[in-house]
């Protein structure tokens, strides 16, 4: 369950208690018109809690509060009180700073937010003494995550469609890494050959990239001269997670693989990987089946997911498309068009008594999806992959018998591995070939320490001056010792001499001097997990008697609009000057006045926040304005024809001839070369068709 969005009541009056006099008592007056001497801060903020706790006041306030509002609320609760620039980084794309920063300012103005000192950092938070009007939209998120329910047209299509890398397009990968044999040129990129046969196998699938995932993952390892090989007991740890683990840790690997793809190290990437499989397990379970997703919406779930699980967060927008493309990948995530839905599949675990194999001729395998993939791995060791379909074709070749054979694994285990998957006996011939293979592998063989064994029949190759040159000793009979640099020679001296099949069985134990580490994928289940829900029930982020409410309704404005008109008409009663009627007009517009007493008992301070088009004089004013107080200015103003917007400070009004030029510092001004950029430009006044000054927010920042 989410904590309370709300802090206690004297929580918010200790940060109003601490604001400016000016800025104190400037927001009492808005409420109780003329403040009677000698003030007394405590019973002013008595009074008002007690006016913001009235039912009528807080039955104004919910009506005011319109789509905007709701968003910004509910972004506040849902983001823990953050920082402005956390919020102005979850809006990113959608509010500009000065439209955040106006909206922010509004609500703060209307006793809805304000900021209160966290270790000297400004947060933003929920007024609680409104907790009663507020609470609804803090924990309706349907504001902030939309998301639409799919037909069941698109869930039955979705569901049908196969995984991109399901656990047999997995064993299909190893297998062809298997046949590969060293994969990568020795500045670390992939070879050519590797490149293209891996574009014809996988037609569908980025290889690169994936095997540069392996490598994060540290399932494909570099040894000291270079060569590339399988770690062997890190893919038994893998292929024993879940189907869904296995996906969230490839999900992960891709995205630090994107991010870095020239850097692989799987021992350097490993605390990111951990964390980003956290992250995606949290992001997977918070979505819901069968509910299509705007891209939008995913992006805003991050910055909330990294934080729930003080996960150094990574928002970048680069990031975020990794991460996306990577789900979608790893099969976690199926694109939609515009949106995103979450992948169904079923976990594999080959017990289900049906064939998982199908022998289609004496030498090719059919992998059905069903097969666990422990089983698909072990075939992928002595078979060759030949095509990567929905359903991969596997061959046994004499070469990849010999693989198998190498890792010590023999024709009676293959024979009783084919018949359990298949649910047949191999064909008569087949098993033969298989047993003519491994007695042939057992005639000739090379053992790890370059030493070579011939057997009886086969030791007049030692004779011959072409191997004898490379023999450096003889150990035994029919045991010769091959210098290690020579070893390759001799094994093409004896292709040479007609022997196709050579014995160089890998070795059983581990590299001497490899540390044993904690197990390489920790279950990647996070705490996220039921504590978030962006289905917008309201029901769903509570416990208890609130539970089951519905989200707060929206009359589509009509509330409010019926409150300004009231308010308006009693405006337009009353004698006042006409400075007066347009400030008490404008508070209208921005929804401070909550009763007719705020109109008739008003204190009344003029202020000018903007001006437009061809008004000289009002424009030259919020300028002036704006210079001294070094307060933001939003601008629209035409330049070679463009219409440009802009943020910035005004530095000065000079006088170029009878023409006034405003100095801005700027923040980057929107749709030009400059934007997100800061620097120093110079508008006449009378090109600018808009200049509004932006307040500084109440609380001083």
């Amino acid at each position: 369950m989410r904590p309370s969005p709300f802090r206690p009541v004297e929580e918010w009056k200790a940060a109003l208690m601490i604001l400016p006099d000016a800025a104190f008592f400037e927001l009492m007056r808005s409420v109780f018109g003329n403040i009677k001497t000698p003030f007394n801060k405590q019973t002013l903020l008595d009074e008002l809690a007690g006016f913001l706790n009235r039912k009528d006041i807080q039955e104004t306030i919910a009506a005011y509060i319109d789509s905007g509002d709701r968003k910004i609320i509910a972004a506040i609760a849902v983001l823990g009180e953050p920082l402005p620039g956390e919020l102005e980084s979850f809006f990113g794309g959608e509010l500009s700073y000065a439209e955040l920063h106006s909206q922010l300012l509004n609500l703060e103005e209307r006793f809805i937010v304000y900021r209160f000192k966290d270790d000297q950092v400004s947060r933003l938070a929920l007024n609680p003494a409104l907790e009663g009007a507020l609470k609804p939209f803090a924990l309706d998120m349907t504001a902030l995550f939309p998301s639409a329910q799919a037909s069941k047209k698109e869930t039955a299509r979705i569901r049908g469609k196969p995984v991109r890398l399901s656990d047999t397009m997995l064993a299909a990968v190893f297998a062809f890494i298997y046949d590969q044999g060293n994969l990568f040129k020795a500045e670390g990129r992939l070879r050519k050959k590797v490149l293209e046969e891996g574009k014809r196998v996988f037609p569908g699938i980025k290889l690169e990239a994936l095997l540069g995932s392996l490598q994060v993952l540290g399932l494909i390892r570099l040894d000291d001269d270079g060569a590339s090989r399988v770690d062997e007991e890190k893919l038994s740890a893998f292929a024993g997670l879940s189907a869904e683990e296995r996906r969230i840790y490839l999900a992960a690997a891709l995205t630090a693989y994107f991010e870095e793809p020239e850097k692989t190290n799987s021992w350097l990437k490993r605390p990111l990987v951990q964390a980003l499989a956290k992250v995606m397990h949290g992001f997977t379970h918070t979505l819901e089946k069968g509910v299509l997703y705007p891209r939008s919406t995913l992006i805003r779930l991050f910055p909330l997911l990294f934080k729930s699980l003080a996960v150094q967060p990574r928002t970048q927008e680069s990031f975020i498309h990794h991460v996306l493309r990577a789900l979608e990948i790893s099969g976690l995530l199926e694109e939609h068009g515009q949106s995103y839905i979450r992948t169904e599949f079923a976990e594999n675990d080959g017990e289900n008594g049906k064939p998982r194999v199908a022998i289609d001729s004496t030498f090719s395998l059919i992998l059905y999806p069903e097969i666990a993939l422990a089983d698909a791995l072990d075939l992928a060791r002595f078979c060759s992959v030949r095509e990567a379909g929905t359903a991969p074709r596997f061959e046994l070749t004499r070469l990849s018998a010999v693989r198998g054979f190498d890792r010590g694994i023999s024709v009676e285990t293959m024979c009783a591995l084919l018949t359990r998957l298949s649910g047949f006996a191999p064909d008569q011939s087949l098993a033969w070939t298989l047993g003519d293979w491994e007695k042939r592998y057992h005639e000739v063989s090379f053992h790890r320490g370059l030493v070579l064994t011939l057997s009886e029949e086969r030791r007049y190759l030692a004779e011959t001056a072409e191997l004898s040159s490379l023999i450096a000793g003889t150990l035994a009979p029919g045991v010769y010792l091959i210098q290690d640099e020579d070893q390759e020679a001799a094994f093409e001296t004896l292709g040479r001499a007609g022997v196709d099949i050579i014995a160089r069985p890998l070795a059983a134990s581990k590299a001497k001097g490899e540390a044993k580490f904690p197990p390489p994928y920790p279950p990647a289940a996070s705490k996220f997990r039921g504590d978030f829900s962006l289905k917008g029930k309201y029901g769903k982020a509570l416990s208890g008697p609130d539970a089951g409410e519905s989200p707060p309704r929206s009359d589509g404005g009509n509330g409010a609009e019926k409150l300004k008109e009231r308010f308006r008409s009693l405006l337009s009663g009353m004698n006042l000057s006409k400075e007066e009627k347009e400030e008490l007009s404008a508070r209208i517009e921005r929804r401070l006045i909550l009763t007719g007493s705020q109109l008739t008992d008003a204190s009344v301070k003029y202020e000018r926040l903007e001006a437009r088009g061809l008004d000289y004089a009002g424009k030259q004013a919020v300028a002036k304005q704006a210079i001294t107080l070094k307060s933001f200015v939003e601008l629209k103003w035409s330049s070679g024809g463009k219409n440009e917007q802009g943020l910035g400070i005004p530095q000065a009004l000079e006088k170029n001839g009878g023409e006034s030029i405003l100095v801005l510092r700027t923040a980057g001004i929107s749709g030009t070369e400059d934007e997100g950029r800061a620097g120093e430009i110079r508008i006449p006044l009378a090109k600018i068709s808009l200049i509004r000054r932006i307040k500084k927010s109440i609380f001083g920042t």
